[in-house]
């Protein structure tokens, strides 16, 4: 291998040691020393020509790590590369290595994760585990998302008028906007889930009544002033707690709201909750000519039509076969007796005659199933068996406790030859939450005072001691 040429030495001693002397061959500048020189540091099989050096094999550093291929202040101007890869090692010794490589035009970065470093923070990055993050700085009003599809040729977009636009689409021009989400193996196609808390990312606190858990809105372009309105408030279906929530309480309702023509401001429509839909407004005429159904729907001759109905009003969500609202018949089968006199006692609904959310617990505790405004309504034949006149109390229990202000008292009479029966009948509304119960409650000093049966004769049907509907109004 023939040494490289090298002409322009000065004359004198190179026995100093690492004297530096300049030597500039072809374009090549190198600093020289007389130990790298009698190393034979150029003893390097490099044919020079005017414009650069051609090479026939490879350039290696004498070291590991012991070279640069330019500097910070002659840098190359460019590197060209053709079937083949940029192989980065790591710079902790015996790291994974990163390369970059091309096919065919298309880039490939195989690497344990990616970042790219913006400033004092990493706006992107693909960690080793494949989740891909990016942090943005808070999004002003009038700019466009922090993470933007375009989908013309233009790159035209309308900027997202209110601050923390996260997502933002434009569509193709001519062609609605789609996004589409499959899902595959579950009997779910796709959920869409939105999540809320107080506080902050870091230290989140509990939702509290009101607050708007998602909203999904659509919003009309005006030519004087854009998408004109600002603070959220576009025709939109919101979900929205109904309580403070707690391990306990997640209470919720949905709720509709629209603009009437000429209006910018909208107008609740609509709620959905667990004691049913609540229409705000006057039902259409084209609704007004469909029936609902007090019972089956099958059973036609229950049908009302819908026009009957208050223009403002409440319609409530049923049980599996259509019914209306929440309900419950019962009565007492037997006759009921007062062994032990100024004893309360509760009135026995053994027999259940129809039912749809409502039950009875423990013989007499008239139960619900679902939180709502409920009428009770009852009728009971009391019966005096002696002559004379005799007081009984009813009045109503809630959970076990009296409800205040309830009790009613009643004379009855038995002269002789008389039946001594008085039927008492009245109703009592109240609120009542999911697993609350009811009890009508009875008390007489005189043991010869009964609850009073008679079964079925001739033409006529049996008589209840007891007869009690509950039913959803609210």
């Amino acid at each position: 291998m023939p040494d490289l040429p090298i002409s322009g030495l000065p004359s004198g001693s190179l026995a100093a040691a690492n004297q530096i002397l300049p030597i500039i061959q072809s374009g090549i500048t190198k600093q020289i020393t007389a130990t790298n020189l009698g190393q034979g540091i150029f003893n390097l099989n490099l044919p020079l020509t005017s414009s650069g050096i051609t090479l026939s094999g490879d350039i290696v550093p004498a070291t590991p790590q012991g070279a640069n291929l330019g500097s910070l202040t002659q840098p190359f101007r460019e590197i060209y590369l053709q079937s083949g890869s940029i192989n980065i090692e790591s710079d902790i010794p015996g790291g994974r290595r990163a390369s970059i490589s091309n096919a065919d035009g298309n880039i490939t970065i195989q690497a344990a994760g990616l970042q790219l470093k913006s400033g004092s923070f990493i706006p992107f990055e693909i960690s080793e585990d494949a989740r891909t993050k990016i942090r943005v700085p808070n999004i002003p009003a009038g700019d466009i998302g922090a993470f933007s599809i375009i989908g013309n040729a233009s790159g035209a977009y309308q900027p997202v008028i209110n601050p923390s636009g996260m997502v933002h689409i434009t569509g193709n021009d001519g062609q609605a906007a789609r996004v589409t989400v499959d899902g595959f193996g579950s009997s779910i196609g796709a959920i869409f889930v939105g999540r809320h808390a107080r506080g902050t990312a870091a230290l989140p606190t509990p939702t509290l009544s009101g607050d708007v858990l998602a909203r999904f809105s659509g919003l009309g372009y005006s030519t004087s002033s854009y998408f004109p309105i600002v603070g959220g408030v576009p025709t939109s279906l919101e979900f929205q707690a109904t309580e403070n929530y707690s391990t306990s309480g997640a209470g919720s309702r949905a709720a509709f709201y629209t603009y009437a023509n000429g209006a910018v401001n909208r107008t609740l429509s609509a709620t959905i909750d667990t004691t049913g839909l609540f229409v705000s407004g006057a039902l259409s005429a084209s609704l007004q000519q469909n029936y609902v159904w007090l019972g089956n729907s099958s059973n036609r001759s229950d049908a009302v039509p819908l026009s009957t109905l208050a223009v403002s009003g409440r319609f409530w969500t049923s049980g599996s076969n259509g019914n209306f609202g929440f309900y419950g018949a019962f009565c007492s089968t037997g006759s009921q007796t007062n062994p032990v006199g100024n004893v309360s006692r509760s009135m026995q609904l053994e027999t259940t005659e129809h039912s749809n959310g409502v039950s009875i617990v423990s013989g007499s505790r008239i139960t619900v199933a679902n939180k709502g405004v409920y009428n009770l309504q009852f009728s009971a034949q009391l019966e005096k068996t002696n002559n004379g006149v005799d007081i009984v109390y009813i009045w109503f229990k809630k959970n076990g406790s009296n409800v205040p202000r309830s009790n009613t008292s009643l004379d009855v009479a038995k002269q002789a030859g008389g039946s001594g029966r008085l039927v008492a009948a009245w109703n009592y509304v109240d609120t009542m939450n999911a697993g609350d119960y009811l009890e009508i409650i009875w008390q007489a000093a005189d043991t010869n005072m009964i609850l009073a049966y008679d079964p079925a004769s001739g033409n006529y049907p049996s008589i209840p001691s007891v007869i009690a509907t509950l039913t959803q109004v609210g």
